[in-house]
């Protein structure tokens, strides 16, 4: 019995429903007219009467009934069942067999362009034949121009006489109302119709007209520029009427399925079912009409219809036309139609025999990552066709398959004659398949529209939606971007119902966005997550983000690439100088030294807010030889060199040392400094240790001229601070390590109650990397400062000109994935110098004095020019006072 269903010769043809063109035009439904006992003729009441008794007996008798039922006797038949319906003497079933006995008998009489002529329609493609491949109004794809209320009841309808005529269809104008079926007026109706350029992207005209595509996302996926251009999707279906205004130069190579043929001109459309197919997938985006799901893409249009629109091929013709569409680089081929039968009637083994040249090429597809897109039927019944549901007997066929069930998008719901996706939920997903207006062909030769409605125009959005999104990532294999469209379909409320809809409602929108975790991958292959992905620059690199404007491609879980901007990891914020900061620094005292005799001295001061608390303590012994030693715990290594420091006076953080010996968050070092004398000078060796700095360097002082002291440093320090407090993370990583080397000179100037200082150093870091940091130049860095002071007894007035630490130059490579070519990723490398675009100098009056109240009043004026080392910020100014007593 199974091999029966299978070798069955089947031929479903279209059953129409005559209206006038008005009607037509205006989107309305002429219902047939009622039939009534004193209107049918003995014949059809005799007729109705034998079928109302067959039905009531058993389905079995009355298939027996109306297989006896002879050629010349359907438009006796149609009548009998519209009487029979009309007055509710027949349940829905038996109507049903009524109706496909109908169609049968009324296939060879219907026009092939009689399909697209009227308001409700049913199409059902089909093939003849031992094992042939069938497809029907119930079982694959077909559709129906839907402005007739949707039921489960057959729609029975008088054959017609003469097809009314079709009508072209005007796009939709300025308000978003349903659109004019008329013809565009022409002054001269002879001259062919002039074929607009494709616009830069669709408009709103465009898919309000075509309908279904407003609950898809795919408006939101053209905007983002995806559509379809990287795709080649192969049509199998009744012919393509290739010049249509929509469809001009949208097609990449035909194929007769019949005659083999690569010639347009054999695979026309004698039917109009495959030209609305391909312009629901590939209408152009040209401001008129209605527009394709990737308007972009290119069709090869295979013809699987013979010259009544059937599909009467046999399975080896079947075979060799979705080989043809394989070896032609297809990488989606839309099949809208299919066959009314269930994998529940046959085996593995039946079909496998029976189709044997199909399964085997299904194989070899799926093996080249070809995706076969399938409708699952219009007979409204919970389970998808065979060929939609073919991998529940062939699972190795179901990474590359896809079944689609069609969403009514007035009601958001399944339509009422759409199977359901049943045990193909798994590579099942539901569509707009209902009313979509799109091009149809016309004898005249002008380009018409219409609507229909049914899984043949779920299945080619689906179709069309994946060749959008292997525009937007051609780097995913044809599986997966299957996999994304399922995995990212509305499985939201009603959508949930997998039985029902799949893997939901499709969302291209949702599908062309990123997929779990992003990643930036270097191009060395390092992997890292974007979200660990960080840079905070210290403050010698300013506030500017040097990697503002670098477009890296981050990968998501699935490895679809996305264009990000580097500068959106690194942390930055506008320079604000901290007042609290500088208020606490202001209030320090400064330091004092005491002798103990025989060369001991004892140098220190206490925390301006917690007098407890010891800033600097510092030793120091000093032989008659000129060795001198000083160690202890300091906060500037200022106070270690026993010369000029701030601390106390300034609200800046400056140091008259290397600025190198304390990071950012240093509160305290412990230091040691041992010195020589030399050749009239003095020679000293420094060791400093802090938390995340330790270093060494020597320095030699000469007395050049009379009370001027100059001291030439050269010194090396290591951090764990990466660059001077830089942090990093991810995808950008810099060591934590840094090697620094720097030489610098200051000098003092002391007469009376006058200092007069200077202060100039350089330094060269060295930093590892990882991540897209490929490499990383030595980075140069400088601070200078001079200025003066006036000691005046109690009161002290100061000048103070400085440069922060900055970095001069800090040339990085850059190594990253930036997009997909020819099969593989891309890559670039650039060099990004990390050093800020401008200089920051801060320019202080300070004034410090002393009262019977207070023991510290201290002033100070800061103008900071291009803060934070950036050269577009505007100069900022500060003032600072603090009052101290102790108590």
């Amino acid at each position: 019995m199974k091999k029966n269903l299978l070798a069955s010769a089947i031929c479903l043809a279209i059953a129409t429903s005559p209206v006038s063109q008005a009607a037509f035009a205006a989107g309305q439904a002429t219902a047939p007219a009622a039939a009534t006992t004193a209107s049918v003729s003995p014949e059809v009441a005799a007729m109705a009467s034998d079928i109302s008794a067959a039905a009531a007996r058993s389905p079995e008798d009355l298939k027996q009934l109306l297989a006896s039922v002879s050629d010349d006797k359907a438009d006796t038949l149609q009548a009998a069942s519209e009487y029979l319906t009309e007055q509710q003497l027949i349940d829905a079933r038996s109507a049903e067999l009524v109706q496909e006995r109908i169609v049968e008998l009324s296939g060879t009489k219907a026009s092939a362009g009689s399909l697209f002529k009227n308001t409700y329609a049913q199409v059902g493609l089909a093939v003849a034949g031992v094992a042939g491949i069938a497809a029907a109004s119930g079982g694959g794809g077909g559709g129906s121009s839907h402005s007739q209320p949707q039921t489960s009841q057959p729609v029975v309808t008088p054959p017609v006489a003469e097809p009314t005529p079709p009508v072209a269809v005007e796009p939709p104008v300025a308000e978003p109302t349903p659109p004019v079926v008329v013809q565009p007026p022409v002054t001269d109706p002879t001259p062919p119709v002039v074929v607009q350029p494709p616009a830069s992207r669709p408009t709103q005209n465009e898919y309000d007209f075509g309908g279904g595509m407003s609950i898809t996302g795919i408006q939101a996926a053209h905007a983002k520029g995806y559509t379809g251009r990287n795709a080649l999707i192969a049509v199998l279906d009744t012919g393509f009427y290739s010049e249509h205004i929509e469809l001009g130069g949208q097609f990449a190579g035909f194929y007769n399925a019949y005659t083999r043929s690569e010639s347009a001109a054999d695979a026309v459309d004698n039917n109009g079912h495959g030209t609305h197919v391909a312009g629901i997938i590939a209408a152009k985006a040209n401001g008129i009409g209605s527009v394709g799901y990737a308007p972009d893409t290119k069709l090869l249009g295979v013809r699987i219809g013979d010259g009544q629109g059937k599909l009467t091929n046999t399975v080896e013709e079947t075979a060799a036309a979705f080989r043809w569409a394989r070896e032609h680089r297809a990488d989606f081929i839309n099949n809208s139609w299919g066959r009314p039968i269930y994998v529940s009637q046959v085996s593995r083994g039946d079909v496998e025999a029976a189709w044997s040249p199909l399964i085997a090429e299904f194989r070899t597809g799926a093996q080249g990552d070809v995706v076969y897109v399938w409708a699952t039927g219009n007979e409204g019944t919970d389970q998808p066709g065979i060929y939609a549901a073919l991998p529940q007997l062939f699972p190795e066929l179901k990474a590359n398959w896809v079944a689609v069930a069609n969403i009514d998008d007035s009601t958001g719901r399944l339509e009422a004659t759409s199977q359901h996706c049943g045990n193909a939920k798994e590579w099942c997903i539901s569509a707009p398949g209902t009313y979509i207006w799109a091009p149809v062909p016309d004898s005249r030769g002008n380009d018409y529209y219409a609507p229909l409605t049914g899984t043949s125009m779920a299945a080619p959005a689906v179709t069309g939606a994946l060749a959008v999104l292997k525009d937007a990532f051609p780097m995913l294999t044809n599986e997966k971007i299957v996999e994304r469209l399922f995995v990212t379909a509305n499985k939201q409320g009603i959508y949930s119902d997998s039985d029902l809809y799949g893997q939901g409602l499709m969302d291209v929108d949702k599908a062309s966005m990123p997929l779990g975790t992003m990643s930036l991958v270097s191009g060395s292959g390092q992997i890292a997550p974007l979200s660990m992905t960080t840079m905070r620059m210290g403050g010698a690199f300013g506030d500017s983000n040097p990697f503002q404007g670098v477009q890296v491609m981050a990968l998501d879980s699935q490895g679809a690439g996305f264009m990000t901007d580097l500068g959106g990891v690194v942390q930055t914020q506008t320079y604000r100088h901290d007042l609290v900061a500088a208020t606490d620094r202001l209030s320090k005292q400064a330091p004092r030294q005491v002798s103990a005799g025989h060369g001991m001295t004892l140098t220190f001061s206490h925390n301006g807010v917690d007098a407890d608390v010891m800033d600097n303590m510092v030793m120091g012994f000093t032989d008659n030889s000129g060795l001198t030693t000083r160690f202890g715990l300091v906060s500037s290594v200022d106070v270690l060199a026993g010369g000029v420091n701030f601390a106390g006076s300034s609200q800046q953080k400056v140091s008259f040392a290397a600025p190198y010996w304390m990071s950012e968050t240093d509160s305290s070092a412990f230091g040691l400094q041992q010195g020589f004398g030399l050749a009239g000078g003095n020679l000293a060796f420094t060791a400093v240790s802090t938390a995340e700095r330790t270093g060494v360097s020597s320095s030699y002082s000469y007395n050049l001229v009379d009370a001027y002291i100059p001291t030439l440093e050269i010194g090396l320090v290591n951090g764990k601070d990466s660059l001077f407090g830089t942090e990093t993370g991810g995808a950008l990583g810099f060591s934590n390590k840094a090697e620094t080397r720097f030489i610098g000179v200051r000098g003092e100037f002391h007469r009376n109650d006058v200092t007069l200082f200077h202060s100039a150093y350089m330094g060269q870091s060295d930093v590892s990397a990882r991540g897209l940091i490929s490499g990383v130049d030595t980075v140069v860095t400088s601070s200078w400062s001079f200025g003066g002071k006036y000691d005046r007894g109690i009161q002290q007035y100061g000048l103070l000109v400085a440069q922060p630490l900055k970095v001069e130059s800090a040339n990085t490579s850059l190594s990253f994935i930036d997009g997909y070519q020819n099969g593989a990723f891309t890559t670039s490398t650039v060099n990004v110098n990390l050093a800020p675009t401008g200089r920051q100098i801060n320019t202080e009056l300070y004034f410090a004095t002393a009262s019977r109240a207070f023991d510290d009043i201290k002033v100070s004026l800061m103008r900071m020019d291009q803060p934070g080392h950036n050269a577009y910020a505007k100069a900022d100014h500060v003032a600072t006072f603090s009052l101290g007593t102790r108590f």
